[in-house]
């Protein structure tokens, strides 16, 4: 149920939810920003609003804060500091913001940890996790819980009156390419782009990584899939990154190659 559906226009864009985004990261906007900065400001400070009381933001801020592999904590200390945030539990939304939004997610024990949390909320089954990435869901699962709840409900708020929309994945394939519309393959949390030429530009990048054959998926997406976009969690403003929760076996995206 709620699958994607192959674009019937490869090129269309999904103007309104971008045109929503812009607005409500314009509201946000302080003199000498950078560009992302609007959109990550208002983010935070509803998702702040939503978890302020939740139970775990002491113990996962300990946890992070104590993991040497982890360079990202730091990080997201100092642009909250920037953006006019103080405490541990802005710290801690701003390091579950950078889980999704930056790269290296893949590598990161905690981001495997989210998905399997992304898995719970959607009834489907979670990817097998390493020992590591385990002994993180055990500790902190109920906080990734509630922090997948809070972006699903302001972006539920957000795109009210939207029913679907279409959006954009770059990727790669190896082998034998399919001739009409395919099944994406997605993993939990998945990025599409509001624009064809952002997803371009991705299906580039990965197949400089990974080589294959450089493509994009096109797809009408049901609004209730998606997650989160830049101004209610964890989705990259300068990227037009959408988050979508889980896949789906029923999904199929239309396939341009690039």
């Amino acid at each position: 149920m709620w699958e994607l559906r192959p674009a019937t226009d490869p090129n269309q864009e999904a103007t309104e939810l971008w045109q929503r985004v812009t607005e409500r990261a314009q509201s946000d906007q302080h003199p000498g920003d950078e560009p992302e900065w609007p959109a990550r400001r208002r983010a935070v400070r509803d998702l702040c609003a939503r978890l302020d009381g939740a139970p775990g933001v002491a113990s996962l801020a300990a946890t992070v804060a104590a993991d040497e592999d982890d360079d990202r904590w730091r990080g997201a200390e100092f642009l909250a500091g920037q953006l006019g945030f103080e405490g541990a539990l802005a710290h801690v939304v701003f390091w579950l913001i950078g889980l999704k939004s930056t790269s290296g997610e893949a590598k990161s024990k905690y981001f495997r940890a989210l998905q399997a949390a992304a898995c719970d909320t959607a009834e489907a089954s979670p990817p097998e996790l390493d020992g590591a990435a385990s002994t993180i869901y055990e500790q902190h699962g109920d906080l990734l819980a509630s922090w997948i709840a809070a972006q699903q409900d302001l972006t539920a708020e957000l795109l009210t009156g939207i029913d679907e929309v279409t959006l954009h994945r770059g990727d790669t394939i190896h082998g034998e390419l399919p001739a009409g519309p395919a099944h994406p393959g997605l993993m939990p949390l998945a990025s599409f782009a509001v624009d064809y030429s952002m997803g371009a530009e991705f299906a580039g990048r990965a197949q400089g990584c990974r080589g294959g054959t450089g493509l994009v998926y096109g797809a009408i997406v049901p609004v209730r899939r998606i997650l989160a976009t830049p101004v209610t969690g964890g989705a990259n403003p300068l990227e037009h990154e959408i988050v979508l929760l889980t896949g789906n076996s029923g999904d199929l995206a239309t396939t341009t190659w690039i």
